[in-house]
């Protein structure tokens, strides 16, 4: 029992450092190289820990936080109990987490609802969806801030600023928000906490 605990704790770790090192583009080289491994260890190091096999070195906890841009206390918590054998812990709080996104993406997409026409539309030609058929008006204010109907969605939720990316790159990613908006939102995030 206490094996299992011990492998569902390293997947979720590894799916969580998966998740964050395709959010800031980064290859399994690049993000090796940022944590301090060796040149031919690099790639192998972040694939295995990514695969569930093992789980981060405490000495590099701080290089995968930074390089990620991760919850500090979260991941050092999770670190914490995995280092200390105690895996049923660290994988209810892993789930817990993963649980959390997928609530707030589904209330992302139910409080900005795309008509039938715009899902074929963006699936025929990859255009975004037509804004004056969205709840929400999918413009930029006359200062250059981001919708106020979106930027509010945003702050609705917890102040996490990890959640408020995640929130907002599924905004981005169904072609609610553009590109600027997107990019100008999380300067402001990034810039608020990090």
């Amino acid at each position: 029992m206490e094996e299992d605990f011990k492998q569902k704790a390293f997947q979720l770790l590894g799916n969580l450092i998966r998740k964050k090192r395709i959010e800031q583009g980064f290859t399994q080289e690049d993000l090796g190289q940022k944590v301090g491994y060796g040149e031919l260890t690099r790639r192998q190091a972040i694939s295995q820990i990514e695969r569930g096999g093992v789980a981060i070195p405490n000495k590099k906890l701080n290089l995968f936080i930074n390089a990620l841009k991760m919850d500090n206390t979260f991941i050092t918590e999770v670190n914490f109990l995995i280092s200390k054998g105690n895996y049923e812990d660290a994988a209810h709080l892993l789930e817990d987490r993963e649980a959390e996104e997928r609530k707030i993406a589904t209330s992302l997409s139910a409080h900005i609802p795309v008509t039938t026409q715009d899902t074929i539309s963006m699936s025929l030609n990859q255009s975004g969806p037509d804004p004056e058929k969205l709840d929400t008006p999918h413009t930029e204010k006359a200062d250059g801030d981001v919708n106020p109907t979106i930027k509010n969605t945003l702050e609705a939720f917890t102040d996490n600023p990890e959640t408020k990316l995640t929130k907002l790159k599924i905004l981005f990613e169904k072609e609610l928000i553009t590109e600027e908006e997107y990019t100008a939102r999380k300067k402001d995030i990034l810039d608020r906490y990090f």
